[in-house]
């Protein structure tokens, strides 16, 4: 089932609409078919770890993939934080249940030293994926010790969404900019942010800028759980984490400030924020009870296309703050996570 495995991997690569004219799409589909056909495989199945994020959309692409190939895919969903325990429990238990994982590329190193997955580099001889459209630094995370053994479905770095009604809002344009002396707009700094933050934080019932905000306003939406607090940390940092000898920053005083900073944001946004993932943010975001949101690119999607959403064409995409590093605008946009397959 490896091959039929690969094949899959490389299909997940692409969008279904463009499977039916891809050579990539159309090799993929071929080389599952053959596959079935030479070993003379009777009602085929594959069954995927899937982390749970894409529980809702997978099914689309396994009905799919059944229709194209007639290879049925069980889906097994679980939550990514344990999706790590459940690979490592593989290389234990030895079960052979799954002939696929989804999850974070990290897992990846500790899977090959468990032995529970094996490098794809003679199928990627033999069938050919397109990694071209895939970024430098996404690409290596495909490697360990020289081989192939993931390949990356996306990299999800983070943008800047604002609500483009209150930024375009005149009066709150001209309280802005008699305040501060500055146009509202995309921030350039974490600093910059923070002042439009606390200059949207609204209270319920409040009448600002000729609106009444009948819920509260949050000035801000960003990621403080435990597990993604360490993924979005590093846009507050002026340099590396680490200087070039290795040495962790955080002590220096450019480490405690962005700390501070990073903590203090919190003031801005709803009181649970530091419990909440994406399931919690995306929606929160579509209700209108922010100004903005630091995500992934995809919350301005879901905040378009939700039948729920209140803010439909009412939002601005911006890059990620930065920091003023010896005079010098710094941006960094962290990987803040990304799923591969394997």
């Amino acid at each position: 089932m490896r091959r039929l495995s690969w094949a899959l991997c490389g299909l997940l690569l692409l969008s279904m609409p463009q499977a039916l004219a891809d050579p990539v799409a159309d090799r993929a589909m071929a080389g599952a078919k053959e596959y079935v056909k030479a070993k003379n495989l009777k009602d085929p199945k594959l069954t995927i770890l899937l982390s749970s994020l894409y529980n809702n959309s997978f099914p689309d692409f396994a009905r799919k993939w059944e229709e194209l190939t007639g290879i049925k895919l069980e889906i097994v969903p679980l939550g990514y934080t344990d999706i790590p325990a459940k690979i490592m429990q593989e290389g234990v238990a030895k079960t052979g249940v799954y002939d696929i994982f989804n999850d974070f590329p990290y897992t990846m190193p500790d899977a090959v030293g468990a032995k529970v997955i094996i490098p794809l580099d003679q199928f990627a001889a033999k069938y050919k994926p397109d990694f071209s459209g895939i970024a430098d630094g996404l690409q290596y995370q495909q490697y360990y010790d020289d081989k192939l053994y993931i390949m990356v479905n996306d990299g999800d770095h983070l943008i800047m969404a604002l609500r483009k009604d209150l930024v375009e809002n005149p009066l709150a344009k001209a309280e802005y900019k008699a305040r501060f002396d500055k146009d509202l707009g995309c921030p350039d700094t974490v600093a910059e942010w923070a002042q439009q933050a606390a200059f949207f934080q609204t209270k319920e019932g409040d009448t600002r800028w000729g609106v009444k905000f009948e819920k509260p306003l949050y000035g801000a939406l960003g990621y403080r759980s435990i597990n993604f607090s360490y993924r979005h940390f590093p846009v507050y940092m002026k340099g590396l984490l680490f200087d070039k000898d290795m040495n962790p920053r955080i002590t220096t005083p450019d480490g405690i400030a962005a700390i501070k900073a990073f903590a203090a944001s919190v003031d801005n946004m709803p009181k649970d924020i530091q419990g909440w993932g994406t399931p919690q943010i995306y929606p929160f975001w579509a209700s209108g009870q922010a100004y903005s949101a630091m995500s992934f690119p995809s919350i301005i999607s879901f905040a378009n296309s939700n039948p729920d959403s209140v803010i439909k064409g009412q939002q601005i995409a911006c890059l990620i703050p930065g920091n003023m590093v010896n005079g010098t605008l710094v941006r960094r946009s962290p990987q803040a996570a990304g799923t591969a397959t394997w």
